[in-house]
């Protein structure tokens, strides 16, 4: 089992790794990992996305599930989806790095997400930049963008059977883009 002392020579703050180890989704993860194992699960994220120990160790710490992720699975299903806002692999590891809890989300929430923000411009008559909807995106990602509760069916798919039904995350962000109101 780890111990403040093994986190700290990883890279962790001693107030850090105090607070990890009373952390239950934290312990869970690495309960029975060595301070090598552990460090060579750190070594791994740190090449995934190119980034410091101190940039993944902060990671961590906002996000404590964010150690026991597949990162190279993550990485490449928000490749896929960030290459439909035209983003590369550097700015898909920041924005993942920024907002951890993101590369715990399925692919499949973050393309109804994707979905329930192009019929919000298109509700609404504005044009985004992939700059603005990562923006809007990294401060909502929190609401659920399915229509039903329980479902896990796009807004498009309610569409198209002739129901159509909003998110209650295509509400927030239908109201963020008629505050913006920049027509097509």
């Amino acid at each position: 089992m780890l111990s403040i002392a093994d986190l700290e020579s990883l890279g962790f703050l001693r107030s850090h790794a105090q607070l990890l180890l009373h952390d239950n989704n934290f312990v869970l993860m690495v309960k029975n990992q060595s301070k090598n194992q552990f460090g060579t699960r750190l070594k791994i994220i740190t090449q995934i996305y190119g980034v410091s120990r101190e940039q993944a160790a902060k990671a961590i710490f906002s996000f404590p599930p964010f150690a026991g992720l597949d990162h190279n699975r993550v990485l490449r299903q928000a490749l896929r989806i960030g290459k439909s806002f035209g983003f590369n692999k550097e700015k898909i590891s920041e924005l993942l790095l920024a907002h951890p809890p993101m590369a715990g989300y399925s692919q499949r929430r973050n393309l109804a997400a994707i979905d329930a923000f192009r019929n919000a411009a298109k509700r609404t008559g504005v044009r985004l930049t992939a700059q603005q909807a990562t923006q809007m995106y990294s401060k909502m990602f929190m609401k659920s963008p399915y229509p039903e509760k329980g479902s896990k069916k796009r807004e498009t798919f309610f569409a198209r059977h002739g129901e159509p039904k909003i998110s209650r995350f295509g509400q927030l962000v239908e109201k963020k883009l008629r505050k913006i109101r920049k027509p097509w």
